[in-house]
């Protein structure tokens, strides 16, 4: 047989073969008259992380407050990361002389004090217009869309800051309790007066303070019978209740409440009242 013939031969064949087995898959694929299946994408995870695990080991009362177990701390500090768009460095020490992902995490910095006071002013303090709850996402975000932590630029860039304040944050956010959010609960007044504060951050806010009315913390699981319970608060002033007064000590003062709701709030620190002059000798 000539070597054209052999070619001829083998191309048919392979045709006849390609043929047959298109054959057979169509007729398996249409035996019960219903189309080829599609793979079905996985359901979502129902996956818990604190599973079967206790409460931190500690008390935090800033940004890993809602914390439920030591797992769930790690992913609400990557979650926040990923909101700002920075890495742990931005808020933690490195260990000297260690791996570079190797932090001293109980180390309070300045970024980690500004993180929980957001979180006790803003995210706590604050809605969306919508009821939705406040996230570090729902300001940090530049000008291109992109996580920053630094979003109104870096110096500050005033005039952008005051356009995105007046056109975002007091627009699309009210007070937790449904009020108005005006200039005036961060920065004591509306822009051009006098009693008007430029820098708020870690500031107290007479008319945006501390809410009292959230659940505990889920850290720091009961100490055994005689053992007290330990307390590693994560913000200045987060130091836990405060002791009761001495029987016959004034009371101090009440609870304040801001916008038309009722939520109870952390009264602002107040000096102590100087005692009533003692009457003259007579």
């Amino acid at each position: 047989m000539s070597r054209s013939a052999w070619v001829g031969l083998l191309v048919g064949s392979v045709a006849v073969a390609a043929g047959c087995g298109g054959a057979a898959g169509s007729a398996s694929d249409a035996s019960d008259g219903a189309p080829a299946k599609v793979a079905k994408k996985p359901a979502k995870s129902d996956f818990d992380p604190c599973e079967g695990a206790g409460p931190p080991e500690k008390v935090y009362e800033g940004v890993l407050r809602e914390a439920r177990c030591e797992q769930d701390l790690y992913l609400t500090m990557a979650a926040t990361a990923d909101a700002l768009g920075t890495t742990c460095k931005h808020c933690h020490v490195q260990k000297a002389g260690g791996d570079p992902k190797d932090f001293d995490f109980p180390v309070m910095t300045d970024a980690k004090k500004i993180g929980n006071w957001m979180k006790h002013r803003f995210v706590d303090g604050l809605r969306q217009k919508d009821g939705s709850p406040v996230t570090c996402a729902s300001c940090h975000v530049d000008r291109h869309g992109k996580p920053a932590a630094k979003f109104l630029g870096e110096p500050r860039d005033t005039k952008y800051a005051m356009e995105w304040m007046s056109l975002v944050m007091v627009n699309q956010f009210t007070l937790a309790d449904g009020g108005k959010l005006k200039c005036k609960h961060c920065h004591g007044a509306a822009p051009g007066q006098p009693e008007f504060q430029k820098k708020v951050i870690l500031e107290e806010l007479a008319l945006l303070p501390r809410r009292t009315d959230l659940p505990p913390s889920r850290g720091a699981p009961p100490a055994p019978s005689g053992e007290p319970a330990s307390a590693s608060p994560s913000a200045p002033g987060a130091a836990g209740p405060a002791p009761a007064p001495p029987a016959g000590a004034p009371a101090g003062p009440a609870p304040t409440a801001t916008g038309p709701g009722t939520l109870p709030l952390v009264a602002p620190p107040s000096s102590p009242a100087s005692p009533a002059p003692s009457p003259p000798p007579r």
